[in-house]
């Protein structure tokens, strides 16, 4: 299948109709501007009218209050004159207190209605009968009122608005003898109350304008989360959630689509099963397995015609349907879809290569329905499975991908109960034939009873995160030993070998010091070997160097195994923390004759013996390989010729034997000294 961008990228949630729900959201948010702009005009607008109406009726009730007490101040200056029945009154005569009381203007009724006195000139004798106020006033009512006189009633042009007020003027005896009616100026209360009138309505839209302010983003964003919800819940619908594909629901309608639109193209079906996938599962884990499940929909999406359809059905099946013209033959396309599935896929850290069924069928027939093609589809793939063809696996590791994970199972299981062991192969002084040290070897056997070799599960192990929790038992089982040991009286050097993957594991300091804590009185130097290969420190030099020098500084001894074999030069190793170098057994293979390889082991143990190194040659198995040996001045060799690796007994066993023999020796040197 070629290459091509698929619009629906797994993992990832296709922005599903984002025109149309764009729009929406315009719509919404412009008819919640308008209905609440106009609900706040309508709103600032009552608030500023009702302000307004209070602020000048508070107004109103000020100026009525000047000027009443601008009356009784007038009325207590004439009270005298009108007393003594006087028929005109000059008010000039009283204009101190008339100015002192802000009063525009001022005239006097007698109770028969006449002027008799007027600050305006020309009033006087006058008879007024049409006025509600004197009516009022005469009754013994004071009334008040806002006027806008004019010059027909003798104010000056540009008089403002003036307070009118009609005031009865009582004797002592209770009897009204005159009535009063006089004009205060209104236009400073008038200003000061439109002053106010204008704080408080910019108050108001301020506040209004405020509240606004902060609701719009609110209802915004809550519009905007209400349509992702509803977007959300309309694509979770119609998808699968994990991988992004379309679901069953969804492929139906699409497919259907497709067939209707056009009857005469065929289109090709393809249904994709995982082989084996509850055991990746069960074995390591639901997200590991989530991940193998994207990692599959996102190669099945990229290697698909951009017109295709795909599905995820649900568990470890998947469906594409693709037009007739954009693809080749069925069987060349189910071929092309192995091919796209078959290198390995990092599921939590381990490179799983996945076996696939794949069922193609082609669709021509005009009525052909959705359900009907994958029903047909189905019993295909149920025939694909019966006689496992359309199988495929890594093309080098076909007959190992179930098996393999079949193995990490099986060793989880081992590890929990226990069923692990560790057998010893000894390491021998070639001078004196005594056994110094031992390097532990793991092993496993199945429950069928089949042996499975260390370089087979090891590096296996190295991609999961077991390798640690066999780390720690490796390491929990040999302190265990090292005191049976101790009991006996023996303290040989055990050796542990630690993989590439432990060495970059920061806890491993910790988890040896756990097990081997340094003793201070300890004289026997240093008791435990850490064994290491040169492809684990050159994969990340920067962080093993430090951490082999931390382990050192603990009293642990470490060495470097199968030398020769890596990329590592003699040059480099002064700049290890070593204690021991391991030379490889493809050196010793041709010992014996090659005098190629002995000019290189001598070279590699005189460069140790310089960096006071031990050196220990590995796979000695014939004595003619140990003679060579010991002529080129090697110190320690292992192998077959001297023990094959077993359970911690017979190491017992052998080092008790040697005791014995040394002990004899050592009585008939005795006895034949004395």
């Amino acid at each position: 299948m070629g290459h091509h961008e698929h619009p629906s990228s797994p993992g990832r949630r296709p922005d599903l109709s984002a025109v149309t729900m764009s729009g929406v959201a315009r719509r919404l948010t412009t008819r919640f501007v308008v209905t609440t702009a106009l609900t706040f005009v309508v709103m600032g607008g009552g608030l500023a009218l009702l302000v307004a109406h209070v602020v000048e009726r508070s107004a109103e009730d000020d100026a009525r209050d000047a000027a009443l007490l601008a009356a009784s101040l007038v009325v207590d200056e004439l009270i005298d004159d009108l007393a003594e029945g006087a028929t005109v009154i000059d008010p000039a005569v009283h204009e101190g207190v008339i100015t002192a009381s802000a009063i525009e203007r001022l005239v006097i009724y007698s109770p028969d209605g006449v002027v008799v006195g007027s600050t305006t000139a020309g009033l006087v004798g006058d008879v007024v009968d049409d006025s509600e106020g004197l009516e009022a006033a005469l009754r013994g009512v004071t009334t008040t009122g806002i006027d806008r006189p004019t010059a027909d009633h003798g104010f000056a042009p540009g008089t403002g608005r003036l307070m009118e007020v009609y005031t009865p003027v009582r004797a002592p005896s209770g009897e009204i003898i005159a009535v009063f009616e006089l004009y205060t100026s209104y236009e400073p209360t008038a200003a000061e109350a439109r002053r106010l009138t204008y704080v408080l309505i910019a108050v108001i839209a301020i506040g209004l304008s405020s509240l606004y302010a902060t609701l719009f983003p609110l209802v915004r964003r809550t519009s905007a989360n209400l349509i992702e919800r509803h977007r959300a819940l309309q694509w979770h619908a119609r998808h699968d959630t994990l991988t992004g594909l379309s679901n069953r629901d969804d492929f139906h309608d699409r497919l259907n689509d497709r067939l209707r639109s056009d009857r005469n193209r065929p289109v090709i079906l393809a249904m994709v099963d995982i082989a084996g996938f509850r055991e990746v599962n069960e074995l390591l884990g639901h997200d590991a397995a989530d991940e193998v499940l994207v990692e599959v929909s996102r190669r099945l999406v990229a290697a698909a015609p951009p017109s295709a359809i795909i599905a995820r059905f649900g568990g470890d099946e998947f469906v594409l349907a693709v037009d007739g013209g954009t693809v080749p033959p069925p069987d060349v396309f189910a071929t092309s879809i192995e091919d796209t599935l078959v290198e390995p896929i990092d599921a939590g850290g381990v490179d799983i290569t996945i076996e696939v069924h794949v069922a193609v069928l082609a669709i021509h027939l005009p009525e052909t329905d959705a359900k009907d093609s994958l029903r047909r589809l189905d019993t295909v793939l149920g025939k694909v499975k019966a006689s496992r063809s359309g199988a495929l696996t890594a093309r080098d590791t076909k007959p190992r991908r179930i098996p393999r994970l079949t193995l990490l199972s099986e060793f989880q299981s081992a590890l929990l109960a226990d069923d692990l062991e560790l057998h010893y192969q000894p390491m021998v002084s070639l001078e004196t034939g005594e056994t110094i040290g031992a390097e532990a070897l793991l092993r496993w056997t199945l429950r069928n009873g089949e042996a499975i070799s260390p370089g087979e599960f090891i590096p296996m192990l190295e991609r999961t995160a077991l390798i640690r929790p066999l780390t720690r038992w490796v390491l929990s089982r040999v302190a265990d030993d090292r005191r049976r040991l101790h009991v006996r009286g023996f303290d040989p050097r055990l050796c542990v070998n630690l993989s590439t993957r432990s060495l970059t594991d920061r806890r491993l300091v910790d988890d040896v010091a756990e097990f081997f804590p340094r003793d201070p009185s300890n004289d026997s130097g240093r008791p435990i070997e850490l064994e290491l290969t040169e492809t684990a420190i050159l994969r990340n030099p920067e962080m093993v160097i430090p951490l082999l020098a931390d382990l050192r500084a603990r009293g642990l001894s470490i060495a470097l195994d199968d030398f020769g074999t890596g990329q590592s030069s003699l040059s480099q190793l002064r700049q290890l923390p070593l204690d021991t170098l391991k030379i490889d057994r493809a050196f010793v293979r041709d010992l014996a004759t090659s005098r190629a390889a002995q000019v290189l082991v001598q070279a590699i143990v005189e460069v140790a013996g310089q960096l006071e190194l031990a050196v220990v040659l590995e796979g000695i198995e014939t004595p003619d390989e140990l003679d060579v040996a010991r002529s080129l001045g090697c110190e320690i060799g292992q192998g077959y010729l001297f023990a094959r690796p077993a359970p911690l007994e017979s190491l017992i066993e052998r080092l008790r034997d040697e005791r014995e023999m040394a002990n004899r020796l050592s009585g008939r040197i005795e006895r034949h000294s004395g």
